[in-house]
């Protein structure tokens, strides 16, 4: 199934429209906006990285954010979810950040789960499903000139 959804920021960043909008059948989701953390310069919705996850479609396409431009793949499990922690942990500076603290432990947690998900897949497990994120902004970074290379995917 698509869906499609547009939507440019007209809301506070801790609030969503997205909460159980997208039907949980939805293959291909094509939003205007981002969802946080990917390919999004740390712009993207909070709320819709929430409903992807509630959803889990195969592909994602957005734009709005220019510089963003390329294409990511997303597997919905342990990694995942422990590199967004990461990534959503505060940031301590140069200093502050070379000191152990719990955004320590959370790239721990990603390193582990990764590592964890390749001795799988080289004994023979299954893998975890995923889906591929697209940001196809055409515009590049914040002129008005068409110098993004189009994302072909093959489905």
């Amino acid at each position: 199934m698509l869906s499609v959804f547009h939507c440019r920021f007209q809301y506070p960043r801790n609030k969503t429209p997205w909460h159980l909008r997208v039907p949980l059948e939805t293959d291909v989701l094509i939003t205007h906006t981002p969802p946080r953390h990917y390919l999004d310069l740390d712009l993207g919705c909070d709320g819709l990285l929430k409903e992807l996850w509630r959803v889990k479609p195969k592909l994602h396409v957005y734009g709005h954010i220019h510089s963003g431009h390329g294409r990511q793949s997303l597997f919905w499990d342990d990694a995942q979810l422990a590199y967004e922690t990461f990534m959503t942990s505060k940031k301590s500076g140069i200093i502050g950040d070379l000191m152990p603290s719990s955004r320590w432990i959370a790239a721990m947690r990603v390193i582990l789960y990764s590592l964890g998900n390749l001795i799988s897949s080289i004994f023979g497990g299954t893998g975890t499903a995923g889906g591929v994120l697209i940001n196809a902004a055409m515009v590049y970074q914040n002129t008005t000139k068409i110098g993004n290379p189009p994302e072909v995917i093959e489905l």
